[in-house]
């Protein structure tokens, strides 16, 4: 089943995720302060690695959580004004349904975001490759199965002939093949909360 997180929750779970990689950062930088600062004054190096990582802690968690909220909160704007356009329905017969009720997903949150999908790119008259859903800016392929055989040549280009960035939709990805995509530069969703989310900086 495919859900959305609601706007007050997105920010929340926004802010403490951001909020979280900034406490362990000014930990680990706040302890290393902390420790040169008390061999320069001859306090205990212990007290003062303690003393610094707890307050960069505090510091980078609050900072973090700021952050977070600030970007939650303009996906939340984006949403807002994206529903001020008309829903569209789409259907597929790919993946059993599955692009249709992810395309569908996104216009639940985003209305009218959605150009279309199941396009197929052609030069030439030779079948290039084929786009699953397509928006504005970015464009979405969809895999249901865990076969993403090809997966990578397609997102080149999908981004290739349509000039927008490429992403895709697996939700049977394991990690070890989101860990491979990444290395090329190629992000993969495997959950559609997160999808949906993301698509906002997008709108």
């Amino acid at each position: 089943m495919l859900t959305i997180i609601p706007g007050t929750q997105a920010i929340g779970i926004a802010m403490f995720k951001i909020g979280i990689k900034g406490a362990v950062s000014g930990y680990i930088i706040g302890g290393v302060i902390g420790g040169l600062a008390a061999l320069a004054t001859g306090e205990c190096v212990a007290d003062g690695i303690a003393r610094g990582a707890i307050n960069g802690a505090m510091n980078g968690f609050i900072a973090g959580a700021i952050m977070g909220a600030g970007k939650a909160i303009a996906v939340k704007k984006a949403v807002k004004a994206a529903n001020a356009a008309k829903a569209k329905s789409f259907t597929s017969m790919t993946d059993d349904g599955l692009t249709g009720r992810v395309a569908n997903a996104i216009e639940g949150t985003y209305k009218g975001s959605v150009k279309g999908i199941d396009r197929v790119i052609k030069v030439g008259g030779k079948r290039i490759t084929d786009i699953d859903i397509e928006m504005k800016r970015i464009v979405i392929q969809v895999k249901g199965g865990k076969n993403l055989r090809g997966l990578e040549e397609q997102l080149n280009l999908s981004a290739k002939y349509t000039g927008k960035y490429a992403i895709a939709y697996a939700p049977k990805a394991t990690p070890a093949m989101i860990n491979h995509y990444a290395s090329v530069q190629q992000m993969i969703f495997t959950n559609s909360n997160d999808l949906i989310i993301f698509l906002g900086f997008f709108i």
